[in-house]
């Protein structure tokens, strides 16, 4: 993750930055007005593109609500190991050059003062009030980087050891018992505690070292449940003594100790509950399992001399918290909190999977998770995966509803999205309740939503982009954009819901400009791109209510088909996710396409009619509506310099003002200015530009829109004949012909357009390049209804095609309207004073 990611999301956890250069450990500036003001306007500026900083530090205290331990030392590490035990390996870590930062949440209003300790080979720091600690992914001066062991999201409450300045601490190095009040576990009494202290603290010479370190290593591995950090303070430890074994060595003697602890079991459920890990005891309930937060234990018997004790043993190298479970018609399924020594992560368990061992080795092995089966273990007979299921079920998590897209969802009132609930009116987002989004979104939908700033500076925002190309094109795209935010209540007032066609050469802003701006300002931070059809069909069954923007289409045919389908809501038949079952997903996103020339979306009716096509010009030689002498290129990246790069920082706020006008999607039935699907595209138009203006703070937008519709020509029955077939035809196969002479498939006279059907089944069958859809709608049977579609009797009308008078011809007439439409589509009008005019005879 970069350096910009990072911050933004130490921010939005509540923990506060600033930034520090190369080579440097210290803030690049004064921090201290930061201790009590968040500094969650200055990320993008800090951390974005261009900037000279390279770091992020962390301030501590009640600034983030934060105390750090830095331990300093492997002796160190030993004592508050002993001190606070489960917790060191629960919480937020950090690795340094030299150790370890854990990271621990004080109280908000907690004032906790930094302190110390330097004590021979103890030595550690705690970070708080006046203090703060460098942070991943940040350089170390001494080469390398900081490193998350475990992430931000796994911070703990800070144990009482850490709050009192030392004092209790300082006890406890003396031997003496902990302050009065203390609530933390008291440490062994010095004669009674590990070995292991003062071996780290009495380094051998030259003898005895590889007893020394086989030693250091068994009390390690017997506290220590990450291999990671186990190897870590082994090799801190073999630095220790003046003459340090072979890394072979010290490899060889750290494997074999760590196997032959873990082969042991770790400790009895009485002993882990005492540590706040365990509650309740296993039993067939739970498949005798027991987690630990980051893995799953369970009795086992190992011998003890001539009997057996049961112990706690590693089960598996995971733990699972259940969030709810996801009930279905025929299934149930689980959303889970899955953490392992590398992550935790947030997803959703497939009910079956837990019916299958060897479907649950499979995913868990995807996740970096394995079941471990240990030696001893008494319930070794019982299938691993019923054991799981029933330490799932165990917890009896909620149960909710996952919905499989993002958007309006009206149980919830509002926009579910991947941070939680949005809602007409709110400036944050609003927690999720009984409804989630499916976890597998988080793969297919590349949306996120921010509040950043006030709803006002998000206006002005939007206000600046729609300066950013023609003004016509602006107000046309920002008006359909402005409607998507009502698309499901739309849909339930019209058949359909139109998608965007762009007719866009390249430089006309596609990629950088006005449209990649509109793109995340709708909180698609992904921008256009060309998918295979698998992924545009899992991108377009994500979201309900912001675009999936498809450039440059590769596959025609397949493109519009799941576009046509997509504008109704339609559905597709996938594969699950084991590949061995089908399911259907709806069909739901609206849709933006772009190319350099879209004639392929003539190539029917029903396409057409759900289009609004736009023709882009190239916004170059625009100028600066702040500074005239300066391009408007400028101001663009300024814009996104502000916020860097990434408009969807205030879509939040964009998405509940638009959920503000739903209340006015009933106006659409008296907003249509023609019928049919044409119409219902206009309406919905005009709609938008009416909540677009309520976005806006300004009505202008509503009258170009509004000119702009009534302009588009509407004719009854336009279809592929007359959309592409015809003016093709006339075009490139007659070459602009003006009579029937020598059996043309079409001409023009007078302005109106004649054809014969025969002749131009025969001629647009020889055209190279047609899709099997595009033959199809090009025989002459298409042809007919197509005819009759557009009003037009099948008797026509006789007319000569040869000079010698051999033969006569029935051509049918196309009205003046449509004739028209047909002239304009092929781009020349005919000369009328062409002499072979002549030869026509009375077509009437």
């Amino acid at each position: 993750m970069g350096i910009l990611q990072e911050a933004r999301r130490l921010n939005n956890l509540g923990f506060n930055q600033v930034p520090t250069r190369r080579g440097k450990k210290s803030p690049a500036l004064d921090w201290k007005p930061y201790q009590h003001k968040s500094t969650a306007d200055r990320i993008e500026g800090w951390f974005g593109p261009g900037s000279p900083y390279t770091g992020i530090w962390t301030i501590c205290g009640q600034a983030s609500n934060l105390a750090v331990l830095d331990t300093d030392s492997p002796a160190a590490e030993v004592f508050w190991r002993e001190l606070i035990g489960p917790l060191m390996d629960a919480t937020t870590c950090v690795r340094t050059a030299k150790g370890f930062h854990y990271w621990f949440a004080l109280a908000p209003g907690a004032v906790v003062k930094s302190w110390a300790i330097k004590d021979n080979e103890i030595a550690f720091d705690v970070k708080a009030e006046g203090g703060g600690v460098m942070t991943p992914p940040s350089p170390h001066p001494d080469g390398g980087f900081y490193e998350w062991v475990r992430e931000p999201e796994h911070i703990q409450p800070a144990p009482t050891w850490l709050l009192d300045g030392g004092v209790a601490a300082r006890a406890a190095l003396a031997g003496e018992k902990p302050t009065p009040g203390h609530t933390g576990a008291a440490p062994p009494p010095p004669d009674e505690r590990s070995l292991l202290s003062s071996l780290i603290a009495n380094p051998p010479d030259e003898g005895g070292r590889n007893e020394w370190l086989i030693r250091v290593c068994g009390h390690y591995a017997r506290i220590i449940p990450y291999r990671d950090v186990y190897d870590m303070l082994v090799g801190q430890a073999n630095d220790l003594m003046s003459a340090p074994l072979d890394d072979d060595e010290v490899v060889k003697t750290a494997d074999s100790a760590w196997k032959a602890e873990k082969a042991k079991g770790f400790a009895t459920p009485a002993s882990l509950s005492e540590q706040g890990i365990v509650t309740g005891e296993p039993d067939e309930s739970n498949g005798w399992l027991i987690g630990t937060g980051y893995s799953l234990m369970c009795p086992c018997l190992v011998k003890d001399g001539d009997n057996k004790q049961a112990v706690l043993s590693n089960w598996a190298d995971f733990d699972i918290l259940v969030l709810g479970v996801i009930e279905g018609e025929d299934t149930t399924d689980y959303l889970i909190q899955l953490t392992t020594q590398f992550r935790t992560l947030e997803t959703r368990l497939d009910g079956r999977i837990l019916g299958s061992p060897r479907d649950l080795t499979t995913w868990l092995a995807e996740r970096q998770a394995s079941i471990i089966s240990p030696q001893g273990d008494e319930h070794a007979r019982t299938a691993e995966n019923r054991r799981l299921f029933r330490y799932v079920t165990s917890q009896k998590a909620p149960a909710f509803r996952a919905v499989d897209a993002l958007g309006w969802n009206d149980h919830v009132g509002g926009f579910l999205v991947h941070e939680g609930i949005i809602r007409a009116g709110e400036t944050e987002i609003i927690p999720f309740g009984d409804v989630r989004p499916n976890p597998v979104l988080h793969d297919w939908a590349p949306y996120r939503y921010g509040f950043t700033g006030t709803r006002e500076d998000a206006q002005a925002v939007l206000r600046q982009v729609l300066t950013f190309h023609d003004e016509t094109v602006t107000s046309i795209y920002a008006a359909w954009w402005a409607a998507c935010y009502l698309k499901v209540q739309i849909m339930q007032e019209s058949a359909l819901f139109p998608f965007m066609a762009l007719e866009a050469p390249s430089e006309s802003g596609k990629t950088t400009g006005f449209f990649a701006l509109m793109m995340q300002l709708a909180g698609n931070y992904e921008g256009h791109g060309e998918y295979t059809m698998a992924v545009l069909r899992d991108r377009i069954s994500s979201h309900r209510n912001s675009q999936v923007w498809i450039d440059d289409i590769s596959d025609p045919e397949s493109t519009w088909d799941l576009v046509r389908q997509a504008t109704s809501e339609g559905s597709r038949t996938k594969k699950t996710a084991d590949r061995r079952l089908q399911e259907r997903v709806s069909l739901v996103a609206p849709i933006v396409i772009s190319a350099e020339g879209l004639a392929s979306l003539n190539t029917e009716k029903a396409l057409s009619d759900r289009a609004v096509k736009l023709t882009v010009p190239s916004p170059t030689g625009r100028m600066s509506l702040h500074n005239p002498s300066r391009p408007q290129w400028d101001d663009i990246k300024d814009l996104q310099a502000q916020f860097g790069g990434d408009l969807t920082q205030i879509a939040g706020h964009l998405a509940s003002l638009a959920l503000e006008q739903v209340g006015r999607v009933p106006e659409l039935r008296g907003l249509r200015v023609a019928e049919g699907r044409h119409g219902d595209k206009l309406a919905i138009l005009r709609l938008g530009a009416r909540v677009l203006a309520h976005m806006l703070g300004e009505d202008d937008v509503i009258g170009r829109v509004d000119a702009w519709c009534e302009q588009q020509a509407y004719a009854r029955g336009d279809n592929i004949l007359t959309t592409e077939i015809l003016p093709w035809l006339w075009r490139n196969y007659t070459l602009f012909a003006t009579s029937a002479m020598n059996r043309q498939p079409v001409f023009v006279r007078d302005g109106v357009v004649w054809y014969n059907e025969s002749l131009v089944a025969d001629a647009w069958s020889e055209r190279r390049g047609l899709s099997a859809r595009q033959r199809q709608l090009g025989a002459l049977e298409s042809l007919r209804g197509q005819r009759r579609d557009l009003g037009i009797d099948g008797s026509g009308s006789p007319l000569w095609t040869q000079t010698n008078k051999q033969g006569r011809m029935r051509y049918h007439e196309l009205g003046d309207e449509m004739s028209a439409l047909v002239i304009e589509r092929a781009g020349q009008a005919p000369d009328d004073g062409d002499e072979q005019g002549s030869l026509l005879g009375d077509p009437r």
